[in-house]
């Protein structure tokens, strides 16, 4: 655990505590078995088109099943992110992304994570996926957060273009919040910028919040992209969203997370 944590420390023993390396063994073991026994399901939140009124698409979110609980991605991605499995997690949400469109025509935002993202293997097997569904690609919009696509800029790209020569689109995520967003705007061929809740929960508020969405909706017409609000949690953000011309919002106002299942029912 010393090493573990830059070495040059020491690190009492305490026997009622679990230690980080077991725990993370355990989550090895609960993860693989997960995907072994099919227990991850595929969430889906709306995202309402602000000029259309209309939800056309959704974001795919993963659960893990641990009954009687549903568990939510923070208490197991960056695990599986340290021991490598987030790739086959992403592969996975990746086919549940293809079936939801060629099913059901849906746009459907999918995230990959850096890992995968600097995997060329892994994205040519997707992409491979990709060719067989024969769905229309542009229903795809792949979501990277900026501090993912920055670690290894060269990889990224190369793995955005494989998936862009198929016609998927891009979304950066969190975008705002990374002191190279704008040197990194013109770098990465993003289709979409989702700016970063931070910036939009408080804008009410916030005068100066208010301003910097406004220069970034701008912004983002003026290069072509589309920009789509997270956490729009009320309608008073709701209005502001819409007033500083964003394209899309997303938030528990617009409609929480369920799992794919239900949206075909409330469609009905």
């Amino acid at each position: 655990m010393a090493k573990e944590r830059g070495g040059d420390r020491v690190v009492i023993y305490a026997p009622d505590e679990t230690c980080p390396r077991e725990a993370l063994a355990d989550w090895a073991e609960r993860l693989n078995r997960a995907l072994r026994e099919g227990l991850f399901i595929a969430y889906a939140q709306p995202i309402l088109d602000l000029r259309t009124g209309c939800i056309d698409r959704w974001e795919l979110l993963v659960r893990l099943v641990d009954r009687p609980e549903i568990v939510f991605p923070a208490a197991f991605l960056s695990k599986a992110e340290r021991l490598g499995i987030i790739r086959a997690i992403d592969r996975w949400m990746w086919g549940q992304a293809l079936q939801l469109i060629r099913d059901h025509n849906l746009s459907v935002h999918v995230n990959l994570s850096a890992k995968t993202l600097n995997d060329i293997e892994t994205i040519e097997a997707i992409a491979s996926d990709l060719d067989a569904s024969k769905i229309p690609p542009d229903r795809l919009v792949v979501e990277i957060t900026e501090t993912a696509a920055i670690a290894n800029v060269g990889k990224t790209l190369r793995c955005m273009e494989i998936l862009r020569a198929r016609g998927c689109r891009f979304a950066l995520d969190d975008f705002g919040v990374g002191f190279s967003s704008l040197y990194y705007l013109k770098r990465l061929p993003a289709d979409f910028l989702k700016i970063d809740g931070t910036f939009i929960r408080t804008l009410a508020e916030d005068g100066e919040n208010r301003q910097i969405v406004r220069a970034i909706a701008e912004l983002a017409r003026g290069l072509g992209r589309e920009t789509i609000a997270e956490w729009v949690e009320d309608e008073v953000t709701l209005r502001h969203v819409r007033d500083l011309g964003i394209d899309y919002a997303q938030g528990y106002h617009i409609g929480k997370p369920v799992p794919v299942s239900e949206i075909f029912l409330r469609r009905k």
